[in-house]
């Protein structure tokens, strides 16, 4: 196995940490999600997300608890999401504080959309 290192070279003795990613891992990490800021909505220590469902009704918000990677260094980056959404899902940008868990909603696309589509 060879590492490649920046600008420092390892020393003989010193400990390092690797990760190997098998297969799987691997293939996910191919297909990830990332959210901007404008789409997580905060209540005390847990992070969400307003997902939009096609139901038989038409389209319905879920509040969705997801889990993020550690934020970019600046806000104009997306956020990777770990935990809670897939790729392909729909979600809400700058969500009025009015819109609920369940809601009927229209859709009206603006701009590139962030979840993997």
């Amino acid at each position: 196995m060879s590492l490649e290192t920046a600008d420092d070279p390892l020393a003989p003795g010193q400990v390092v940490s690797v990760l190997v990613p098998d297969r799987a891992q691997q293939t996910q990490a191919s297909e990830w999600v990332g959210l901007p800021q404008a789409a997580l909505l905060r209540r005390g220590q847990l992070t969400g997300t307003l997902v939009v469902e096609q139901t038989s009704s038409g389209s319905v918000v879920r509040l969705e608890w997801i889990k993020l990677a550690n934020p970019p260094a600046n806000d104009s980056e997306l956020i990777p999401v770990t935990q809670g959404l897939t790729v392909g899902d729909k979600v809400v940008l700058n969500p009025s504080v009015k819109l609920e868990d369940g809601q009927t909603v229209t859709i009206k696309p603006s701009g590139p959309q962030h979840a993997g589509e």
